[in-house]
């Protein structure tokens, strides 16, 4: 039943003994979750942001890794959705939020990325918590890390899900010091009106538009429009997925501020990307 209804509804699905396998293995997947919070088995990898005219280092964004004792690291997009249709992405969002805000502070300290941020990224779960811009706050506060050292990102289909809920979580981190940023724009259908509303400071050029540049008529034209309407909106756009040369050539002759992407720097643990900055020229 429930396979027929993810396939679209109105349909039908025969029984098969591969379902029993993969229900199995979800619940273990939840079971194994939920001693990873317990137990410690997250870790954040962090990926450069560059900016494209400079080639200077921008800032960066956590990502967060299960490293799990028999799977080895799994990758987000396995244990994400589970852990937002089980509740468990509140506990875990604020765990990458606690551990974003004392490496920044940490880097800092040191006297890099002083005036950059790492960006976290924050679930549609999290854009209908009522206690998101205090709870943040409250951690970078507890952390020691002054306004701009922490931002956030939000997809935009979690944001057009409920879109009154969310312009009001993101006006109150914006109230706090804490930009908010779009994720994934082009791809959840946001009419201009509510971007100008959202009044956020950032949004990312998808990576799949990015993918088909230069070559697609298409994805160019979706890229020019992007970048052309953020620089409109004084927003910092940022590319996504960017993995060519000429990719970024592009990007960088249309006018993007800042570039993401393995072309750069794969994600890299923490001590792995205090290297690789300090081969960059941070800002400072």
């Amino acid at each position: 039943m429930y396979r027929a209804k993810e396939q679209g509804r109105d349909t039908f699905r025969f029984y098969t003994e591969e379902m029993t396998t993969q229900a199995l293995a979800q619940v273990a997947l939840e079971t194994d979750l939920r001693q990873a919070l317990a137990g410690g088995q997250f870790v954040l990898y962090y990926q450069s942001q560059i900016e494209l005219a400079t080639g200077r280092l921008a800032g960066c964004e956590a990502l967060i890794r299960w490293q799990h004792p028999a799977l080895g690291l799994v990758e987000p997009g396995r244990f994400i959705p589970l852990a937002e249709s089980t509740g468990l992405i509140v506990p875990l969002s604020a765990w990458v939020v606690r551990t974003a805000a004392v490496q920044i502070k940490a880097w800092q300290d040191q006297g890099l990325l002083t005036g950059a941020a790492v960006w976290v990224n924050l679930s549609g779960r999290d854009t209908q918590d009522p206690n998101l811009a205090s709870t943040i706050a409250a951690i970078c506060g507890d952390v020691g890390i002054g306004p701009g050292g922490l931002a956030v990102e939000i997809t935009e289909t979690w944001i057009m899900t409920n879109p009154e809920v969310a312009a009001e979580n993101i006006a109150r981190l914006q109230a706090a010091g804490i930009a908010v940023g779009i994720d994934d724009f082009g791809t959840g259908y946001s009419s201009l009106g509510t971007l100008d509303r959202l009044a956020v400071r950032e949004i990312k050029i998808d990576r799949s538009f990015v993918a088909r540049l230069p070559a697609d008529p298409g994805g160019c034209a979706i890229a020019r429009a992007v970048i052309a309407l953020g620089r409109a909106l004084g927003l910092r756009v940022v590319a996504e997925g960017v993995e060519t040369e000429d990719q970024a050539d592009f990007l960088r002759a249309e006018g993007c501020a800042v570039g993401q992407g393995y072309l750069f720097s794969r994600p890299l643990p923490a001590a792995e990307f205090e290297r690789y900055a300090r081969g960059l020229n941070p800002i400072g």
